[in-house]
C-alpha cells in the first residue's frame, strides 16, 4: 500500500481517511459510497479507482475487499487488496483508442464516425438545428502512389488529415474511411450555406502544393455536401447520399464541392452502378478496339490508324468513353484496359502489314497519364512488340503534355526507354 499510494512509512498512518486523501477527487464519491455500501448491507465489491501520489503522478488501482462481521453478525471491517493496475489500464487505453481510430492519420475511423454521426442526428431535433455530413475524396491520389511510391502517399495522406483539422472547428469530427476517403462531421449547423462555407474551405486549402521532403506534390480534393434534418435519418443513408454527390463533383470537373440534390442521385447511383460494373467487364472481355484511319488532307492518304476503345455493356449497349473512361481512370481499370487495347492494336496492324505491304502501317495508340505513369509500361510495350511480331516504328504512343510535365524526369526517362525500343511519340 505504501509503495502503490506513494506514502512514507513513517510519516502516514494508514487509516481509511489517510487513504482516502490519496483517491483522486473524481473517483472519491465513487470510493465513499462503495464501502458505504458493502458495510451497509455486507456486500464484497470490488472496483477501480485513481490514486494521487505525493509528487503529482496518477496511478490506476483495483481494490477488491470483503466485509468482516463480528459474533454478532455487524460489520465491522473490511479487508482485501489493492493492486496497481496502471499499466493495464494504458494498454487498453491504446487498444480502445486503435480499435477507433485510423492507424495513419489518427483520425477517427468508420465505427468511431458513424457512432459518432448517430448520435449527432438523435440531437438535431431537440437542438433544432442541423448536422451536415462532407465526403472528402483526393483528386488523383493514385497518381501520386505511382509516381512517388506509397511511403510519399502516406505522407500526403498524414498532410492532408493536419489540413482538414485546421479547416474546421475543435468539435467537429473528421475520419479517414480508407484510401483517400475522409468525412467531416459539422454539428449545430444552421443551413446547407454553413456547410457549403466549411466545403469550399477544404478545396481551396487541398489545392496549395504540399511539400513532402524533396516533392512537392500537387493535388485536389472534391467534396460531397450532405445536411441531416432528422433523427429519422440513417448514417448509412446520408454517408451514401454524400458519396453520390461526391462522384457528381469530380463528374464535373473535380477539385469543387457539390450539395446532394435527390435530382442528381440517379444519375450518381448509375455511375457507381459503372464503376462496379468495370472489373467485371475486363474478365468478361467486354472492351472492344474499334480503327479509325488518320488522312493527309492535302492528299486525301491514308496516314495511318488510331486505336479506340468501346466497352459493349451486357445490359446498356454500347457505352461512350466519356462515360467510363473518367472511372477507368479514377479506379486504376484504365491500366489493364489500356494494356489489352496495346496488345489486340500491335496484333491488328501486324495483320495489315502482312496482308498490305505495300502500304503505310502507323498504328496510333493513346497512353493515359495512369499508364503512362505505370512502372511496367516499358516492360509491356516491349513484350507486346515481341509476342506479336510488330515492327515497334509501326507504333506512335500518344501522350498528352500534363502527362509530360506532372513528372518531367520521370517522363524523360521513361520516353527515352521507348524510343530506344523503337516506338514513336504520336503527340
Amino acid at each position: 500500500m505504501y509503495r502503490i499510494f506513494g506514502l512514507a512509512r513513517c510519516e502516514v498512518v494508514p487509516t481509511y481517511k489517510t487513504l482516502l486523501r490519496s483517491v483522486h477527487p473524481e473517483d472519491r464519491a465513487l470510493v465513499r459510497m462503495t464501502v458505504r455500501e458493502a458495510l451497509r448491507i455486507g456486500r464484497h465489491p470490488s472496483f477501480d479507482c485513481r490514486v494521487i501520489r505525493p509528487d503529482g503522478e496518477v496511478r490506476s488501482v483495483h481494490v477488491r475487499y470483503e466485509v468482516l462481521h463480528d459474533e454478532a453478525e455487524r460489520a465491522v471491517r473490511l479487508e482485501g487488496t489493492v493492486h496497481d493496475i496502471t499499466g493495464r489500464k494504458a494498454l487498453e487505453k491504446r487498444l480502445e483508442h486503435q480499435a477507433f481510430h485510423d492507424s495513419l492519420t489518427g483520425l477517427s475511423n468508420r465505427a468511431l464516425f458513424m457512432d459518432r454521426l448517430g448520435h449527432a442526428l438523435a440531437r438535431v431535433e431537440r437542438h433544432e438545428r442541423f448536422v451536415a455530413l462532407l465526403f472528402v475524396d483526393l483528386d488523383d491520389f493514385k497518381l501520386v502512389n505511382d509516381s512517388f511510391g506509397h511511403e510519399v502517399g502516406d505522407r500526403l495522406l498524414a498532410a492532408v488529415a493536419e489540413k482538414l483539422q485546421e479547416c474546421v472547428r475543435p468539435q467537429d469530427t473528421i475520419a479517414r474511411l480508407g484510401g483517400d476517403e475522409f468525412t467531416v462531421l459539422l454539428e449545430d449547423v444552421e443551413d446547407v450555406g454553413d456547410a457549403a462555407h466549411v466545403a469550399e474551405r477544404i478545396t481551396e486549402a487541398l489545392r496549395c502544393p504540399f511539400h513532402l521532403g524533396e516533392h512537392w506534390i500537387f493535388t485536389g480534393a472534391s467534396v460531397g455536401v450532405v445536411l441531416g434534418t432528422s433523427a429519422r435519418d440513417r448514417p448509412e443513408s446520408l454517408l451514401r447520399d454524400a458519396d453520390l454527390t461526391l462522384y457528381e463533383a469530380k463528374r464535373l470537373g473535380k477539385a469543387r464541392y457539390e450539395v446532394f440534390d435527390p435530382g442528381t442521385n440517379h444519375r450518381s447511383a448509375s455511375r457507381l452502378e459503372l464503376k462496379r460494373d468495370l472489373g467485371q467487364a475486363l474478365e468478361r472481355d467486354e472492351f472492344r478496339v474499334l480503327y479509325q484511319p488518320k488522312m493527309l488532307l492535302r492528299t486525301g492518304g491514308i496516314i495511318g490508324t488510331e486505336a479506340l476503345v468501346r466497352w459493349e455493356h451486357p445490359e446498356r449497349g454500347l457505352i461512350s468513353p466519356s462515360e467510363f473512361v473518367p472511372l477507368a481512370e479514377e479506379t486504376g481499370f484504365i491500366i489493364p484496359i489500356g494494356y489489352k487495347v496495346l496488345e489486340e492494336a500491335c496484333r491488328q496492324v501486324r495483320a495489315w502489314q502482312k496482308r498490305y505491304p505495300d502500304a503505310p502501317q502507323t498504328m496510333y495508340i493513346n497512353l493515359s497519364a495512369r499508364q503512362f505513369n505505370d512502372p511496367r509500361l516499358v516492360g509491356e510495350v516491349t513484350k507486346a512488340v515481341r509476342e506479336t511480331g510488330v515492327e515497334p516504328d509501326s507504333l506512335a504512343l500518344e501522350i498528352s503534355e500534363n502527362v509530360l510535365m506532372s513528372n518531367p524526369q520521370l517522363a524523360l526517362d521513361k520516353l527515352r526507354s521507348l524510343r530506344e525500343l523503337g516506338a514513336r511519340r504520336g503527340g
